[in-house]
């Protein structure tokens, strides 16, 4: 009989080892685990900062654009303020430079028709033109003197 109560303590203690194996494996696998758990976690925090840090980028350049585009929108009212300015005083230069020349222009035909008119008979000279022409060609290099000096 000792022969099966040898066996039974044989198999008992494979049994034992079995078990014993199983139980290695379990730890090691559960550290495994652990520390596959602490990877998770660490990459878990290290995306969840980064998250954190574009949202922050993005909200700051959200921040910018806007600021940019109101200062843009500024800027094109300012231009448009000045550009609004600089054609009205363009038109009044123009239109007072238009009233002075029209004024110089309207002197010089008075000076001209008060001084063309012929008060003897044309005399000729070597070119064929009569004293009438003559005059009426240095009244018109006055007016231009006129017209040049302002007066």
């Amino acid at each position: 009989m000792s022969t099966s109560g040898d066996d039974a303590i044989q198999r008992l203690q494979h049994r034992l080892k079995e078990a014993d194996g199983a139980l290695q494996k379990a730890t090691q696998y559960g550290l495994q685990l652990l520390n596959l758990q602490n990877k998770l976690d660490e990459q878990r925090i290290e995306m969840t900062n980064t998250v954190e840090a574009q949202e922050q980028e993005k909200y700051s350049l959200q921040r910018e654009v806007e600021l940019t585009s109101r200062v843009q929108d500024s800027l094109r009212s300012d231009y448009d303020l000045v550009k609004s300015q600089q054609r009205l005083q363009w038109e009044k230069q123009e239109s007072l430079l238009e009233r002075t020349h029209a004024m110089e222009l309207n002197e010089c035909n008075n000076k001209m028709t008060l001084k063309a008119q012929p008060s003897a008979a044309p005399v000729e000279t070597d070119s064929g033109d009569g004293t009438y022409y003559t005059d009426l060609k240095m009244q018109l290099s006055n007016c231009e003197g006129c017209r040049a000096t302002g007066g």
